[in-house]
């Protein structure tokens, strides 16, 4: 199919309209692809300084959980005291038990 010389006279002017309008669909691609990284970004930084919300369900296993930490440290520490009051005790028998009342008020000198 060959071009004839009228049709050349109109395509012309019209292929400058068409490259800018071709230039301005793929620049508006970028562009909305700019603005919606930056949205992002944005969005990205509310949450970062937003302090989260912690769903009930969570929450109380949380709390569960703490307090179940709470308590195994009150037991482990009373089962440490209780260990420690029976050494006292027990060293302390023993001690009283090694005393002889005679013991340590004289001096047996053997020449």
């Amino acid at each position: 199919m060959s071009i004839r010389p009228l049709d050349m006279q109109t395509i012309l002017p019209q292929a400058t309209t068409v490259s800018k309008n071709q230039h301005a669909a793929e620049h508006q691609n970028t562009l909305q692809q700019q603005g919606f990284a930056e949205q992002l970004q944005q969005i990205a930084d509310k949450r970062l300084h937003q302090i989260q919300n912690v769903p009930k369900n969570e929450q109380g296993r949380v709390q569960r959980e703490k307090h179940f930490k709470e308590q195994h440290a009150n037991e482990q520490q009373a089962d440490d005291n209780q260990e420690n009051r029976k050494y006292q005790n027990h060293s302390n028998e023993e001690e009283d038990a090694g005393k002889d009342p005679s013991r340590g008020s004289h001096i047996d000198i053997k020449a």
